[in-house]
């Protein structure tokens, strides 16, 4: 996918800066149909009229599908269409080819719905959407910016997560407070769907990684108190600009946190002998943009006089 559309697009709706191109926008070759999966389409080998010996249908030189092709003069019938019943077709007869045929599975594609984040200051942006359902094999997604001197950007799929990721790198110099206009596009051969433009500053969108290496340690002597202590994230760089953190601890018993702002916290009102959760998240330190995710549970218990000791990071 480059930065201009192919040849079939209408006038006005190619990638990028263009509109997305919709499915009325498409123009296929004599030779090639469209259907959707699930649905049921037709093939016809050429002019009606009698033909010299039977006409065989192939499917590049592969065994029809057993039960779900019916041919019957010059058509064949492709029943409950699969993805995997896209590709070429040819009808013979006489020992020759007759026509070939070029078959296109394609759902349109879901409209995308996207949400932007940048992980630190001098980290890329990184723009996502999930999907109800896989997309079909050519279906090709674009995110672009509608402000120099941003690139456009294309988007890459990923199946164990079901979403499009798009990258978008941040030229040196950009105002963090400037808004910048994100504009998607997906389509496939069966036509192309827009997100709606979305909104953003670098400085709103800022959404660190949680906290790492998250400890609960208990105090010698201190049967209520537990101290809690972790790491910055390795995408964020604490020399130039520092994070604030939230701690939310509770007892296992119990399923209500306590939550506190700090750097790093130590726990008063633990309750004696029992078990405690804890987990960080982290914010940029001015509040701009969203705090992380919470970290993974760590867990910890106060002195009890007959050992205790440091909690540990739960996987």
């Amino acid at each position: 996918m480059g930065g201009t559309g192919p040849s079939s697009c209408c006038p006005g709706a190619c990638w990028s800066p263009r509109p997305c191109p919709s499915a009325s926008c498409r123009r296929l070759s004599q030779d090639t149909v469209l259907g959707r999966p699930g649905a049921n389409v037709t093939l016809t080998c050429g002019a009606e009229g009698p033909l010299n010996g039977t006409v065989a249908w192939r499917m590049e030189k592969r065994a029809p599908a057993g039960g779900r092709w019916l041919a019957g003069g010059h058509a064949l019938l492709l029943q409950r269409l699969r993805y995997e019943d896209a590709g070429l077709y040819s009808c013979h007869a006489g020992g020759r080819t007759l026509r070939t045929l070029r078959l296109l599975v394609e759902e349109p594609p879901e409209t995308p719905h996207v949400s932007c984040y940048r992980r630190s200051h001098d980290k890329d942006v990184l723009c996502e959407w999930r999907l109800r359902a896989k997309p079909s094999p050519g279906t090709r997604a674009m995110l672009w910016v509608k402000r120099s001197p941003f690139p456009d950007q294309r988007c890459r799929f990923f199946s164990k997560a079901q979403k499009f990721v798009c990258r978008v790198k941040v030229p040196p110099g950009v105002d963090d407070n400037k808004p910048l206009v994100v504009s998607t596009c997906v389509r496939n051969a069966a036509g192309g769907s827009a997100g709606e433009d979305k909104i953003i500053t670098l400085s709103s969108i800022l959404k660190p990684d949680p906290p790492l290496n998250v400890t609960v340690e208990a105090l010698e002597k201190a049967p209520q108190r537990l101290r809690v202590t972790w790491t910055y994230p390795s995408s964020w760089d604490p020399r130039f600009y520092w994070l604030r953190f939230q701690v939310r601890y509770r007892p296992e018993p119990t399923p209500t946190f306590t939550e506190v702002t700090r750097t790093w916290l130590d726990i008063h009102d633990a309750w004696r002998g029992t078990r405690h959760v804890v987990q960080v998240r982290a914010q940029e330190e001015f509040g701009h943009g969203a705090w992380s995710e919470w970290s993974h549970e760590a867990v910890g218990t106060p002195w009890t006089g007959t050992g205790g000791g440091r909690g540990c990071a739960c996987p």
